[in-house]
This record gives structure tokens, sequence and C-alpha cells, in this order.
């Protein structure tokens, strides 16, 4: 990430000119070079407008002129790893995000991000469509990849978001036959006798709290509240915290 300041770092003289600093990947060095600028409120201005082309690829041409200085192109796999950097995902999150860039790439190719348009976003689509995924899953992908696409707009890396999202189709809730569930809980039932195990409490905890598997493995005595009846959870995908009423089957077990 480029940035501005005046030589040295510590200088407070308004009359030291400023100057652009860059890390160099190819050298492994950070760079400088002096700006037409003064450490003033408008030099810092005028500064600030060269620091945004240099940051913007759409820029290059521009900035190379002002400056003799050429930025490469990003591609979309390294942009995505700035994207991802910049962000506190959960592993769960991190790997959504990557999975669907790395599809992406591996259906349209790795571009530099300004050269997507579109076309290549509905020919994504149109190949998750024949490799006969599901509405939901192609509806997922999209979703994941125009966030991705969002920040590459918002740090001037292309104009315009060019994934135009799937909406998710809402599929009725299918529910386990009673006489079905009591098989399966019979099961892990007789298994924690035999093994010593817990199963069978968490499988029927997390049944009738409709907990993720996640969040029932967060919670501690604590959370258990009896004299008020309520369970305090922490949504892990969410993050925040929220309250469950401890009901009559929870409390038989």
């Amino acid at each position: 990430m480029p940035w501005i300041n005046t030589v040295p770092n510590n200088s407070t003289d308004t009359k030291k000119k400023l100057y652009l600093f860059w890390y160099d990947k190819n050298s492994r060095n950070t760079k400088m070079r002096v700006t037409p600028f003064f450490n003033t409120r408008e030099g810092r201005k005028e500064a600030k407008k060269l620091l945004l082309m240099m940051q913007s690829d759409i820029a290059n041409d521009n900035f190379t002129a002002a400056t003799g200085i050429r930025i490469s192109d990003i591609k979309l796999s390294a942009a995505l790893l700035k994207f991802l950097e910049s962000r506190v995902l959960t592993k769960s999150g991190y790997q959504s995000y990557n999975q669907a860039a790395i599809r992406f790439i591996g259906i349209v190719g790795d571009l530099s991000v300004k050269k997507y348009d579109p076309s290549h976003g509905i020919k994504f689509i149109k190949a998750l469509k024949e490799q006969e995924l599901s509405g939901n899953t192609i509806a997922t992908y999209t979703k994941h990849l125009s966030i991705i696409w969002k920040w590459f707009v918002d740090n001037n890396y292309c104009k315009t978001n060019i994934i135009k999202t799937v909406p998710i189709e809402r599929m009725p809730v299918k529910i386990i036959p009673e006489s079905d569930r009591k098989i399966i809980f019979d099961y892990f039932k007789d298994n924690d006798n035999l093994y010593k195990t817990n199963h069978y409490f968490f499988v029927k905890f997390t049944f009738l709290t409709g907990f993720r598997p996640s969040t029932t493995l967060t919670l501690t005595p604590e959370d258990f509240d009896f004299n008020e009846g309520f369970i305090h959870y922490r949504n892990v995908k969410g993050k925040r915290t929220s309250l469950f009423p401890i009901h009559n089957n929870l409390k038989s077990i």
C-alpha cells in the first residue's frame, strides 16, 4: 500500500516536499519518489490525488505519465488475497469466499481485475448451470463474488461490480418423521451407554434448540440461567449473544 510522507518521516518543516513511498515486490525494498508538492494543506491535498492515482490500476497510464512509475496490473488471484486479508472471517467464511473466487478463476481465467466485464459473470453462471449445480449453490457463489467485487470497486481495482447475483430459492422445510427420530436418538443413546460417550445429549440438545453445532460447542455452564429459564448463547456466525428459552423438553435432558 503506497503512502505519502516527508523525508525524514518525523520532519515537521512545512517547507519540506512530500514524497511518495511504496513497497516494490520485485526488489523487496521500499522505494520513494519526490512529488512536486510541499507539506502544506494544499500540497497534501494534491499529493493525495497522486496517491489515489497510484492505488488505482485503472489509472496506470495517467500515473505513469505523471511520475514515470508503471504499476503492474493486479490479477484476480492477487486481489483476492488482499480482500481476504482485509476482513475478519471465520474459517468457513474464508473458505466460502476463497472457493467462489477459485471456481470463478477456473472457469473464466485469472485476469487483471479491471479487464473483467459483465460477460465474464454471465459465462461463469452459465458454466455452473451446465455442471448441473443447484440454484442455491449458484446463488451462494454469486453472493460471495458480488461482495468481493464490491470491495474491488471500493478499492479502485475496477469501475463496476460485474457479478449479477442469483436469488436464493426458499426451500420448504422437511421434518424427519418422529418414528425415524426415535431410531436415531435410540441409536446414539445405546452407543453412549456402550462406549461411555455423550453423543446422544449433543444431538438431542441441538435438535431441540435448533442451534448450529458450532454454537452448541461454545456453551458453558454459566450460559444456562435456570432461574430465569434462558440459555445465553453466542451465535458464532453472527457474532452476537441471544436468549433461548429452556422449555420442558430441554429440561427433561
